[in-house]
């Protein structure tokens, strides 16, 4: 078990950027040396790496790779830009190239100095990360669960965390070759940041999650038929995930109803309306309002058909918005309970795959939406 490796800088504040005092620049390679030894970062426990990488949704190991950068081309002098690797964890099609010539410079360094177990891993390890990037990437965009986005950064975190391992092997076995430089314990001030700034996103988002959860008044099971006898209507609501929220969540505190569904980003209200209000200006007042829930002028129209009893006419009207990447839509369905109207309003929006799903819900619920026979309503 060999010692700790020297490191010229100890547990002093440099980041990995900085360079002792003393360094020296070989100017035909851009190598940076100290006392004629070229200047290699201080190996550091594997812990902290990982740690900072599951805190900072592996954002930390885009630094990381431009220190490890750095460290390849003073210990070979070899022709690399440091910091266009902090880039490459982004870009999927450039990491075969990147780390292909990576791994193969490391694997020219160590030579007989460590293990063989490491020369046979690279191409096992550059696919295994495209593939979690992959999965990462198909999940924020909603093509696969999003839970498949939470194994695949801490899966991510831990690829990164084992090169890190490997480095830290090659260094300590050729710990006389190089001048250490840097912390080989403990976190930079600018890592710090990282982790606060990671630890208050985490915040948030419990405290979103604890939020939205407050605002439940019940989960409903899965094609939930809402029967409200005291106002005289009925809607289904197909689908999992509908949860029945506190009036105001999503209106002004006026709507006889509301309910949410977390998995689609959308909701529903149902609004009772004066006994003044007619069909026309219900249909013209949301028609002028529904516009501020767009990012743009949407498409609208209107459809009026006779009610099942034959005694009113109800009114559909569908806005929505599409474009290549997302979908929006409103609906707003108007039906006679006695001598009032009732409003159905629903709003949803997200990425294309998920919006045909949204669309398809919201216009059922729509159509199911009726007033009871006058022996059903009380």
């Amino acid at each position: 078990m060999k010692d700790s490796p020297r490191s010229s800088a100890g547990d002093n504040d440099q980041s990995l950027d900085e360079q002792p005092t003393e360094s020296a620049s070989n100017s035909d390679q851009g190598v940076e040396q100290a006392q004629g030894r070229p200047l290699v970062h201080a190996p550091r426990p594997v812990w902290m790496e990982l740690l900072l990488g599951l805190l900072t949704f592996s954002v930390s190991f885009s630094f990381w790779l431009v220190g490890r950068a750095r460290d390849v081309k003073n210990m070979r002098s070899a022709d690399y830009t440091p910091w266009l690797w902090f880039f490459v964890p982004g870009v999927l099609f450039a990491q075969p190239f990147a780390f292909s010539k990576l791994f193969s410079d490391l694997k020219d360094l160590e030579g007989e100095s460590t293990s063989r177990f490491w020369l046979y891993w690279g191409g096992a390890w550059i696919g295994l990360l495209m593939l979690a990037n992959l999965v990462g990437t198909l999940a924020e965009l909603e093509y696969m669960p999003v839970w498949t986005l939470f194994i695949s950064v801490p899966f991510i975190c831990c690829l990164f965390t084992y090169l890190h391992m490997r480095f830290n092997a090659f260094k300590q076995n050729t710990a006389e070759q190089w001048e250490f430089y840097g912390k080989n314990a403990g976190y930079y001030w600018w890592e710090w940041m990282l982790l606060v700034f990671a630890l208050l996103f985490w915040a948030l988002v419990m405290f979103a999650e604890w939020d939205d959860r407050q605002s439940v008044v019940k989960s409903l099971p899965n094609s939930y038929l809402h029967l409200s006898e005291e106002a005289g209507y009925q809607l289904q609501l197909d689908g999992e995930d509908w949860r029945q929220v506190e009036i105001g969540t999503y209106s002004d505190g006026s709507a006889d109803v509301e309910f949410a569904n977390a998995s689609l980003t959308s909701y529903i209200l149902v609004f009772r309306h004066g006994l003044d209000d007619t069909l026309n200006s219900i249909a013209s007042f949301r028609f002028q309002n529904v516009q501020l829930d767009f990012d743009s002028t949407p498409q609208c129209s209107e459809n009026r058909r006779l009610s099942a009893d034959g005694k009113s006419v109800r009114s559909n009207s569908v806005c929505f918005l599409e474009s290549r990447n997302q979908g929006e839509i409103s609906v707003s369905t108007l039906v006679k309970v006695g001598d009032v109207y009732y409003e159905l309003f629903s709003f949803g929006a997200d990425t294309k795959r998920a919006y045909s799903d949204i669309k398809t819900t919201l216009l059922a619920a729509a159509e199911s939406f009726v007033a009871l026979p006058a022996g059903e309503a009380q």
